[in-house]
Formats: structure tokens, C-alpha cells, sequence
């Protein structure tokens, strides 16, 4: 009978931590607004920013205040035909439901130590930086959709992925690594 309460009892532990670890994206509660930099329009393009996980908001380019509290700039209109320099903020967070269920399912000790071996990489594959995003110029009338994509592996390669909207067409790429 005890055999079976110490099993109970990992596997309520087990819960526990899959419940009390998992969080939200940080812009999941916010709404977009969209913003612009342009007097006339005409000459724009505009960035929709991929949010979610992983995602990419913006987050500074000349002097652009900042939205109100609940609020994020998405999608920006930018000068068209100039390359500009901004702030963007990279975010991925690893899910955590394999580890869990691995471990879930090696019961006891072992399914513990490999969800602590488990959260080691997930620490080391995930992203909450600030980047400077080199974007080429743009086509003045086009819309962009600016990504994130993290590749496999451990830590894997970060991307940001500039694309166009309508032709689908991959623009630019630039990889970035992590800092300490």
C-alpha cells in the first residue's frame, strides 16, 4: 500500500510543477495599435510584428514614444526606399509539456531528474533580448511581416525573418546570438 501512495504522491508533485511553471507570452494581454512615422503616406511600407511564441514586437526607431500601457505598436509604418536600424524584442519560451510527460511516465526519481535535466535546455534554447534589427529598405506601398523563427537544436540558431505580405517572398534574414 505505501508503494502505491509514494506514486500518488510523485505524480501529484508532477502536477504541481506543471501547473505552477507554465507561463504566457508577456504581449498575449496587450492590444496592437497601429503607428506611423509617416507625415504622407504615400511613401510608407509598413511591419507587421509576428507576436506570440517565439515572436518579435518592435520596440524603438527615432525617437517613437512609447504606446500607453495594454498597448503595443503593430503594425508601423517606416519610410520607404531608406535602410533603417531598430529595436526589436525577440521572445521564445520552450513549451514545457514533453518533459513533464516524459517524466510523468518514467514515475518517481528518474521522471524528476529528467525534468531537471529537461529544464536546463529549456533555459538555454530560450529568448527575452532586445535586438538590433538591420532592415534593408523597403518598397514604399508594400506590408512586411517581421517573425521569429528558432531552428532546432541546443541553444539553436535565432532568425529574424523579414517577408512580404503578398508574394509570401522571404526579404531578409539576419541571425542573432545570445548574450549572458
Amino acid at each position: 500500500m505505501k508503494i502505491r501512495s509514494k506514486g500518488l504522491y510523485a505524480v501529484i508533485v508532477f502536477m504541481l510543477i506543471c501547473f505552477v511553471s507554465c507561463k504566457s507570452v508577456p504581449s498575449s494581454s496587450l492590444y496592437p495599435i497601429p503607428y506611423t512615422l509617416m507625415d504622407n503616406e504615400m511613401n510608407s511600407a509598413s511591419i507587421n510584428f509576428s507576436v506570440g511564441n517565439p515572436g518579435v514586437s518592435f520596440v524603438y526607431f527615432n525617437n517613437v514614444p512609447r504606446p500607453e500601457e495594454g498597448t503595443f505598436w503593430n503594425p508601423v509604418m517606416f519610410p520607404g526606399g531608406v535602410p533603417l536600424q531598430m529595436t526589436v524584442h525577440a521572445y521564445y519560451e520552450q513549451s514545457t509539456a514533453g518533459a513533464y510527460t516524459t517524466g510523468a511516465v518514467l514515475g518517481g526519481l528518474i521522471g524528476v531528474g529528467i525534468t531537471a535535466a529537461t529544464s536546463g535546455r529549456r533555459a538555454a534554447r530560450s529568448v527575452d533580448m532586445n535586438v538590433l534589427f538591420s532592415c534593408p529598405p523597403l518598397e514604399a506601398g508594400k506590408e512586411y511581416t517581421l517573425s521569429f523563427k528558432k531552428e532546432r537544436g541546443n541553444p539553436g540558431k535565432n532568425i529574424l525573418i523579414l517577408t512580404d505580405m503578398t508574394s509570401n517572398i522571404i526579404i531578409h534574414e539576419q541571425e542573432f546570438e545570445m548574450r549572458d
